[in-house]
């Protein structure tokens, strides 16, 4: 094998492909990254066994070739080198990890790099019977971005671990829940899909995902209901994921119903983010309890701390119903205000209550299609 290619994008792919290598694994092998070169390219994989990634990149090639090489070693000597070209060649040499390894040049640089057989990588085989639905990525991106952050980061409830991944016809629905709070975000498709897609995805991998995509090329979703697995593809990009057995909790459920809510607090979301924000400084050392209390024209947001004093901020709001006082989560409400803020598209934000020992719902005051459901922390005055 030998080849050159741009630094720039051999930094970027195995960044990519990296997101999908344990760092450490009790098989070795998924600690590398499959190198595979034909005529023109150059392409780099991943996979952990839960999660594969498949990249390419444009190369000037004189030897086709293949290779598996400690992905956290190579990606670490390419991003320290300069921009410019990288002339990669065979190591002839068995290494100790029993493959032939890589030999590196840029400019004044060159590095040896042990590898293992290539023969051994696992490769992810290809999805059968696969309904499938075209999703523009911008959307994709604010869809993950808006709830993927609520879904719960043990494993305990593996169904908690997941993003609900929707597509009915038109109507694209992604929702994510820890048990203590839920987010859901409903958005249309320009492209109908003919069949219904659900599925529950590892938030993990919706993560990794919303971080690869770019904003020219459009998303295609082939979901595997016979193999339990999803593929994602992008132009040169392809991530396949296992899916999450069981079933994602029924959350209309939970959400208060629109005759039950009695106190409804309107309020400008860049004030009540400014209130929130000075009130974590004190939240943090009090199990994260943020007070608020709703009444005729004011929302107070305070926090205290018995070691550290206590803050109050006052907000104009227009209160509809009861005066109401409640404590949450503040991190939730943080992390609502920036899902729910992201754009800068949002000037007022709505909280919806029925009763202090009941969830609030967060969500933008001229639309139900963004919502963060958060429930009640339970302090004495």
């Amino acid at each position: 094998m030998k080849l050159t290619v741009a630094q720039k994008d051999f930094a970027r792919a195995l960044d990519i492909v990296e997101r999908a290598c344990p760092a450490k694994s009790p098989l070795p092998i998924l600690q590398a990254t499959r190198i595979r070169v034909t005529d023109g390219t150059m392409e780099l994989a991943g996979n952990n066994l839960e999660m594969a990634i498949k990249t390419s990149i444009d190369a000037t090639v004189t030897e086709e070739g293949s290779a598996a090489i400690p992905v956290k070693l190579l990606s670490d000597f390419v991003t320290s080198l300069g921009h410019g070209d990288v002339t990669i060649e065979s190591m002839e040499t068995q290494s100790q990890f029993g493959g032939g390894g890589l030999h590196l040049t840029s400019g004044r640089y060159e590095a040896n790099v042990n590898g293992y057989p290539p023969e051994d990588w696992v490769d992810p085989p290809e999805l059968k019977e696969c309904l499938t639905a075209s999703v523009p990525p911008a959307l994709l991106r604010t869809l993950i971005h808006n709830v993927a952050m609520a879904a719960a980061t043990d494993e305990t409830r593996p169904n908690l671990s997941g993003v609900s991944f929707v597509i009915d016809e038109s109507r694209i629905s992604l929702a994510a829940a820890d048990g203590f709070r839920l987010a859901v975000r409903h958005m249309s498709l320009p492209t109908p899909v003919e069949q219904r897609i659900v599925m529950l995805v590892p938030a993990r991998a919706m993560l990794d995902l919303e971080k690869m995509l770019n904003d020219q090329e459009p998303v295609r979703v082939s979901y595997s209901a016979t193999e339990s697995k999803v593929l994602f593809e992008q132009g040169r990009l392809r991530m396949f994921s296992r899916l999450i057995e069981g079933q994602f909790p029924d959350y209309e459920r939970i959400l208060p119903e629109a005759e039950k809510i009695t106190t409804r607090v309107v309020v400008g979301l860049g004030d009540f983010r400014q209130a929130v924000k000075a009130a974590s400084v004190f939240c943090r050392d009090n199990s994260n309890i943020l007070r608020l209390h709703a009444k005729e024209g004011l929302l107070e947001v305070r926090a205290t701390s018995a070691e550290n004093g206590d803050d109050e901020g006052q907000v104009s709001a227009r209160v509809e119903g009861a005066e109401v006082e409640v404590a949450f989560n503040c991190k939730f409400v943080m992390d609502a205000i920036g899902a729910i803020d992201e754009g800068r598209t949002v000037s007022e934000i709505s909280i919806d209550l029925t009763s202090k020992e009941a969830v609030g719902l967060l969500h933008p005051t001229e639309t139900q299609d963004h919502l963060h459901c958060i429930m009640p922390m339970h302090v004495s005055r």
